[in-house]
């Protein structure tokens, strides 16, 4: 987990406890009170994992393998 996302998980739990207000932490992380709403619920269904992106650890579409690259040069 970067260190982004996990000053914007601090923030969403915070408000999540009350710690934080909405306005407090959409201003904090720059984002729309809705946006931070969205974020509260999700948190409370999904855990830590509703703040991580979707794509983190997986490799770009159109990534291409060393090895393959290692070929192509070879060629």
């Amino acid at each position: 987990m970067s260190k982004e996302t996990a000053g914007k998980l601090a923030y969403i739990q915070g408000a999540v406890e009350g710690k934080y207000t909405v306005l407090e932490v959409a201003r904090k992380l720059k984002l729309s009170a809705r946006r931070i709403k969205q974020l509260k619920k999700a948190y409370r269904e999904r855990g830590i994992n509703s703040v991580i992106h979707g794509n983190s650890g997986r490799h770009l579409a159109n990534y291409t393998d060393e090895k393959l690259r290692t070929k192509i040069i070879y060629l």
